[in-house]
């Protein structure tokens, strides 16, 4: 909601359906929404030198950080914040998403493609208590 606000120029475009802005902003906004429904917090990552990623979320899965990246153009496969952040092993991320308009679900290394409407079936979910260990 915030990024709406701070790039409110994009709206007339939208409402003129002129397809050449660039929707970054739009689609950052909207996985927000969608992971704030599923997840309890977000954050996101931002390093001087490393770079920025949109978003981490936790992963009860792994135990770990889950960082996921939206990508509105074509270049999608060029991510060199997430690669310098998924780099450092003293965080053990095992996994991270990248969400884009492209419709083919592949994964290379650790990064999982997804097209961007798959935001909505990303959860965090919980181990069962049977399934804990102490």
């Amino acid at each position: 909601m915030l990024t709406s606000q701070l790039y409110h120029y994009n709206i007339q475009p939208i409402l003129n359906d002129i397809a050449s802005i660039n929707l970054g902003s739009v689609y950052e906004s909207a996985v927000a929404q969608e992971l704030k429904a599923h997840y309890e917090k977000l954050f996101y990552y931002d390093n001087k030198q490393k770079g920025e990623v949109d978003f981490l979320v936790d992963d009860s899965d792994t135990m770990s950080v889950l960082p996921i990246e939206v990508k509105s153009g074509k270049d999608y496969t060029v991510h060199s914040a997430l690669d310098n952040l998924m780099a450092i092993q003293d965080y053990h991320i095992v996994s991270s998403i990248v969400l884009s308009n492209e419709r083919e679900i592949k994964t290379k290394g650790n990064v999982l493609y997804l097209p961007i409407y798959y935001v909505m079936f990303l959860e965090n979910k919980m181990p069962e208590k049977e399934n804990l260990y102490f």
